[in-house]
């Protein structure tokens, strides 16, 4: 990162690292959660005096931004409290994996990354990308850690799902450059993770060290391709994942398991820097997950063992505790200041592409927020309306065709979350066009599936996303909902593409990716041929549908 500096950002590098105090460089390394710091339990003012961090990770809190507001204001509500008291610019990041909207309220919500794979079109990931660095520039935020590089290549994974572009290697490179370039070519710091992959493990990083089990053939041509391009793209950050690598390492003498790659020199070093060239910041993915809590006898150990290791800087390592051994550790010869002086010059280096070491420049308030917001939300309706995939119709009842008053059961599956409304706009988009709608647990529908005849259409939604348990959502009470002689069926996922397989005699079948509001409403307008369906798949599922498939219904465009 430092050869891509002028020769006044080299200078204002070695300047301030040559001034740094121990306790400001240690603080370069921890990144630390803004909502913890900003509580009423904590003087914040106190604390970063203490604990000088160099990254904070903004999530929501304080009062959400509205259209009325300047977007001074925004950013001096979100970051603001920041500011003079840190001598050295802090980055402020975040996950925003579907928009700034998913983390703070008043920002735009946009649809999950499966979603944008299943376009097929490059402008929208550049626009994807754009959106969440406009946003993020008016929060005051400057590195994102959403561009989610994994290949969903197992349908059993429980982290990526849709999460991910895709499974297909060559067409999640290519967008995923797009997304990146999208957010860099705006001011804005691009992270891909989870290296070296995950997608192919059954199990989940969060509660155990998964495995990345490709061969070294393999995995050169699936996740590492899609890292390679990011990183010969440019792209800032990489967030390390809790998983091991088999085909580059050896089993753990103490235990025989594979060492994560966030706990692995071998893999951080010689492939990640070494056979990859990657030059940019190493992060850690969050240091609670088990996959890497579960190594070693104290936060202290892992700590030190990933530093050294190679990461740049860790996610919520709790600053007390990082301070703390960071220190024990210069004292005691295990960390020397030179490795410190390597990652904190890669970070400041970063803070100098990003421009955070010049006077802040007031925001340009010729476009309202309000303005932004509008122009942001019908960018994200777009996305939406082209990713809606048809994969069956066989019996031709799309678009359909019901008389105003039709009943109309609308059954949520298991896995439908009922916080925040859920799924509240699909149903109030169906009563918008005057039918009678009768929303329903899936529990209820053995009593209701005894008199068939008292509805017109049945649509079930399912919202299984990849963060909860089994990522298809399965569950056996929807046997009953197959086999049920009801006189018309459609069934929508809001979430996991998989969902066919395990509903495979499904004669009207609708993947949406995502239950955010404007998936909600582009699903409502297909089905009713207000829109055309455009979506294709961006995942295969075996013996079921391959990549690229979608039926195009509505539109004179030829399959």
């Amino acid at each position: 990162m430092f050869h891509k500096l002028n020769p006044r950002e080299k200078r204002w590098v070695e300047e301030t690292l040559r001034t740094m105090t121990p306790d400001e460089k240690i603080g370069q390394l921890d990144c630390e959660f803004a909502p913890r710091i900003m509580s009423d339990k904590c003087d914040h003012r106190a604390y970063l005096e203490r604990y000088p961090l160099g990254i904070v990770w903004i999530g929501h809190y304080g009062k959400p931004p509205h259209g009325g507001m300047r977007k001074s204001e925004i950013s001096a509500g979100i970051t603001g409290p920041f500011e003079n008291i840190l001598r050295i610019p802090p980055l402020f990041c975040g996950d925003y994996e579907a928009g700034l909207g998913e983390e703070i309220e008043g920002f735009t919500r946009l649809p999950r990354m499966m979603s944008l794979g299943a376009t097929f079109d490059p402008a929208d990931c550049r626009e994807f990308g754009r959106i969440l660095s406009e946003e993020a520039r008016i929060a005051g935020i400057n590195l994102i850690c959403g561009t989610v590089s994994d290949l969903n290549l197992n349908p059993g994974n429980p982290v990526t799902n849709v999460r991910s572009i895709s499974d297909n290697a060559e067409y999640a490179a290519r967008g995923l450059a797009e997304v990146m370039k999208g957010i860099q070519d705006n001011g804005v710091a691009a992270c891909s993770k989870h290296f070296p992959g995950d997608g192919v493990d059954i199990r989940n990083q969060h509660y155990v060290t998964s495995l990345n089990t490709l061969s070294r053939e393999e995995w050169f041509a699936q996740h590492g391709r899609v890292f390679k391009t990011l990183i010969d793209a440019g792209v800032m950050t990489m967030m390390i994942g809790h998983l091991g690598l088999p085909f580059f390492d050896r089993p753990d003498p103490a235990d025989g398991r594979y060492r994560p790659a966030s706990l692995n020199r071998h893999i951080l070093h010689d492939l990640l820097r070494g056979e990859l060239g990657f030059e940019g910041l190493i992060m850690t993915d969050s240091m609670k997950m088990a996959g890497y809590s579960s190594w070693f006898s104290s936060e202290e150990e892992r700590i030190l063992e990933s530093f050294n290791a190679g990461v740049d800087f860790f996610l919520f390592p709790g600053a007390e505790t990082f301070f703390r051994t960071m220190k024990r550790a210069l004292k005691e010869g295990r960390v020397s200041m030179e490795r410190i002086d390597e990652s904190v010059r890669r970070i400041l280096s970063v803070k100098a592409l990003l421009k955070l070491h010049l006077p802040k420049q007031a925001p340009d308030e010729t476009e309202s927020f309000a303005a932004v917001q509008k122009r942001n939300r019908r960018s994200a309706e777009r996305i939406a309306e082209k990713s809606i995939t048809l994969l069956r119709n066989r019996r031709g009842l799309l678009p359909l065709k019901l008389e105003k008053g039709a009943r109309i059961l609308l059954l949520s599956a298991p896995d439908v979350p009922a916080a925040h409304g859920s799924m509240i706009p699909f149903w109030e988009e169906l009563k918008k066009r005057g039918y009678e709608v009768n929303y329903l647990p899936f529990k209820f529908f053995h009593a209701v599936s005894m008199v068939p005849e008292a509805y017109d259409m049945t649509i079930l939604i399912c919202c299984a996303q990849s963060r909860y348990g089994d990522p298809r959502g399965f569950d056996s009470t929807i046997w009953p909902f197959m086999s049920a002689p009801l006189r018309r069926r459609l069934i929508i996922s809001f979430g996991t593409p998989y969902y066919l397989y395990d509903v495979d005699s499904a004669d009207t079948y609708i993947n949406a990716y995502s239950n955010s509001p404007v998936a909600q409403t582009a699903v409502a307008k297909a089905i009713f041929g207000e829109l055309p369906f455009t979506g294709r798949s961006p995942v295969s599922m075996p013996y079921c549908f391959r990549f690229g498939d979608g039926i195009r219904l509505g539109t004179t465009e030829k399959e």
